[in-house]
């Protein structure tokens, strides 16, 4: 649970994401219980992006069934979370 208020991103503060999403499938079961969310991602690296940046994706209070990368499991191994 965050504790602290949220800051505000000024302009002068932004920078472009490593990342673009092109396209998002979402496949999602609600259930009272357990609500089930499929997302497959077309993810590529932002070419005005400068630099090395590591992909992350975000989330808070989900569970992690499976991942993978073009079509492959992705071993534990493989990725972290935190």
């Amino acid at each position: 649970m965050k504790l602290e208020a949220p800051r505000p991103v000024l302009l002068a503060d932004y920078t472009p994401p490593a990342f673009l999403i092109s396209k998002a499938d979402l496949a999602i079961t609600l259930d009272p219980a357990r609500t089930r969310v499929k997302a497959r991602l077309t993810v590529n690296r932002n070419p005005i992006f400068d630099g090395p940046a590591p992909l992350r994706l975000d989330g808070e209070f989900l569970e992690l069934e499976s991942l993978a990368l073009d079509g492959v499991d992705m071993p534990v191994g493989g990725y972290t979370m935190d």
